[in-house]
């Protein structure tokens, strides 16, 4: 294959108007879009309204309404068509159709032209369907059938080729069996007109991916369930996703740009879409394999999205080593960024380099000087004073006095702490601060771990997590999470008297004031592994950290030390011998004296301990047998029930 020429398709810098939360549509606020509109279908009685967007259409538009109107004639529904900027021949037969004809006052895309056309719909359901595809003589019909269960609120069809040389991405034929799945293909799709304009409808701004936005913010701002959206191989649309090479390669780096905004904006929409995947992974047959010809397209469009994002990183970066973000006009940030560095200066430079790539505008980073006692750490941190803040510390305090001392002189409602030996990926500030903007319960927000040097396991934090067992067991969260200054100020800061799994306390102490944390399922986090980390070092005093964190919410622990307990044995299902011996012991003795059912669980605790190193066991047996076993004693049924 030749080289393909150069693209129309926008480049990185283009920043779509995305909105999480949207005005309802309503007929009013499209008066002034509207050139003419007059509704010749006759139907009052109809349920359905099948709606066309038209742009510069030919001949095979009038195919499709035919098609439409022949299906819809013993079914209770019509046709609506937006005339987006029809040629005066194609507008003129349209015309002649009994169908609901809108001309839009200039082109309002295809996402503006499908809310416009919701707005002016009173029908239970409305339909989408592609004015360049072709339906099959039942369309009406399978639409119909698609939603006869009131609970559905979308279903989307199959796509398949329209001509033999057309090309299908891999979403476009799932297969013949329905299940829930998100409307990944819009332009074959019925909705419920209720639930689709109380929404606001679609993201006019997008390319392509607006049904998947819509499933998302649906699920997040109104609860609705993954099983209400679903994929009906009955309704049928025949498209081709390129008409051409030229065409092809245009519309897929449209596509890749199109889904690296949508990511930014809704960073939790990838989650949706893998809990999804999960539920239809053994259902749905291997894709359609695709053409050479296809491949080779594909693979020049991402080199070619791959060189934008490489580009722009670099702009960013250049930019703002030459003139820091200022901040908003009210004097604030977007987010504030603290690096606390302690003789780390050879790495340092790296870390704030990464904060200064960054897709968010109005980032403001502090770097906290712990009195570092070397002095090439010095030098460094003064040839960094023309880029950034630097605050020089009198007195070492540790980590946890460097971030508070940092936080307390940041102008954000958004917090990083940044070790000084990390990095971030450049869009995880972006991604971060959109997911505090969505979600008002959410106090931290965190992503997937990358180690490098030394251990390369990855860490993914589970998403939409509030004090639970698994919490108190381990830390929920990387240190390197973003939260919110309205949280830190609540549980007054780091503690100060900590020196090592001084992260895992406060995330506690966050989520203990009903916060929740979300994580985003991207690996924006970057961990370096040293030999001489402090999470190394702070191995050794296990006993002495958590120690003290059990102390400090004692309360918490002892309101969850039954489910602490079952969660510690859950995931240590080899003990499970060892556990029912002591269960037994503890049966036997139930009639005794409290005492004697602390050393019997504290035999139980010491032959797990001496296989796992089991945070909370470490605690029980020095410290709470007392408290824990009068608590098992009392609860020995339902912890066997929870468990086994």
């Amino acid at each position: 294959m030749t080289k393909l020429p150069d693209l129309h398709a926008p480049t990185l810098t283009t920043r779509p108007d995305l909105a999480f939360s949207k005005e309802p549509l309503v007929e009013s606020s499209f008066k002034d879009q509207v050139k003419l509109q007059f509704d010749g279908s006759k139907k009052t009685d109809a349920t359905l309204t099948v709606a066309i967007v038209a742009y510069n259409e030919d001949q095979e538009l009038l195919s499709l309404i035919e098609t439409v109107l022949h299906s819809a004639k013993s079914q209770k529904a019509k046709l609506l068509l937006v005339d987006n900027g029809l040629s005066a021949e194609i507008k003129s037969k349209v015309k002649e159709y009994p169908i609901h004809y809108i001309e839009a006052i200039q082109n309002l895309g295809c996402c503006g032209g499908r809310n416009l056309a919701a707005a002016y719909t009173n029908t239970e359901l409305i339909a989408f369907v592609d004015a360049d595809g072709a339906v099959n003589q039942d369309y009406v019909k399978q639409c119909l059938v698609a939603m006869q269960d009131p609970g559905t609120i979308t279903a989307r069809g199959k796509v398949l080729p329209l001509s033999g040389a057309g090309n299908s991405i891999s979403s476009y034929d799932m297969g013949d069996k329905a299940f829930a799945c998100p409307p990944m293909a819009e332009g074959i799709s019925v909705w419920r007109t209720s639930v689709f304009k109380k929404a606001g409808g679609f993201e006019t701004p997008l390319y392509g991916g607006e049904g998947i936005v819509l499933c998302h913010r649906l699920m997040e701002l109104f609860g609705y369930r993954r099983e209400q959206f679903i994929y009906y191989p009955g309704l049928v649309l025949h498209h081709d996703f390129g008409k051409n090479e030229h065409h092809l390669a245009d519309k897929l780096v449209r596509n890749f740009i199109n889904r690296w905004h949508v990511d930014r904006k809704y960073p939790l929409l990838e989650r949706m879409l893998r809990d999804f995947r999960k539920d239809y992974i053994n259902i749905v047959p291997d894709p359609t394999p695709q053409s050479e010809e296809f491949r080779k397209v594909d693979h020049h469009a991402r080199a070619i999205f791959n060189t934008q994002l490489e580009d722009l990183k670099e702009q960013i970066t250049r930019r703002r080593l030459k003139q820091p973000d200022k901040p908003k006009p009210d004097g604030t940030y977007n987010f504030s960024v603290i690096i606390p560095c302690y003789n780390l200066g050879p790495y340092v430079e790296k870390a704030l380099r990464s904060c200064l790539a960054q897709t968010l505008d109005h980032i403001e980073v502090i770097i906290v000087d712990d009195e570092s006692t070397d002095e090439s750490t010095l030098r460094e941190l003064r040839k960094l004073e023309q880029y950034v803040r630097v605050i020089y510390r009198k007195k070492n305090g540790g980590a946890s006095a460097a971030r508070n001392t940092g936080i307390k002189a940041a102008k954000s409602s958004y917090i990083l702490c940044l070790d000084s030996d990390d990095m971030i990926d450049f869009t995880y500030l972006e991604e971060a601060f959109n997911v505090f903007e969505q979600d008002s319960r959410a106090g931290i927000v965190c992503s997937y771990l990358k180690q490098v040097g030394g251990s390369t396991v990855p860490w993914y934090p589970a998403d939409n997590v509030s004090l639970d067992a698994q919490a108190l067991i381990s830390s929920p969260a990387p240190s390197a999470s973003c939260f919110r200054r309205e949280a830190w100020d609540q549980v007054n800061g780091y503690d100060e008297n900590m020196r090592g799994n001084e992260d895992w306390e406060f995330w506690v102490s966050i989520l203990e004031r009903g916060w929740t944390k979300r994580s985003i399922p991207r690996s924006h986090f970057i961990y370096l592994n040293r030999p001489d980390s402090k999470v190394k070092t702070s191995d050794k005093k296990t006993y002495e950290i958590v120690s003290y964190i059990v102390t400090k919410h004692r309360k918490t622990y002892e309101e969850n030390i039954v489910e602490v307990l079952a969660k510690e044995i859950e995931v240590r299902k080899k003990f499970r011998s060892e556990y029912h011996a002591a269960m037994e012991t503890i049966a036997q003795m139930k009639s005794q004296h409290t005492q004697q059912l602390a050393i019997a669980h504290q035999s139980y605790a010491k032959k797990l301990l001496r296989k796992s190193r089991s945070i909370v066991r470490v605690i029980v047996i020095e410290r709470d047998a007392q408290l824990l076993v009068s608590l098992l004693a009392m609860n020995i049924a339902r912890l066997r029930k929870r468990i086994f």
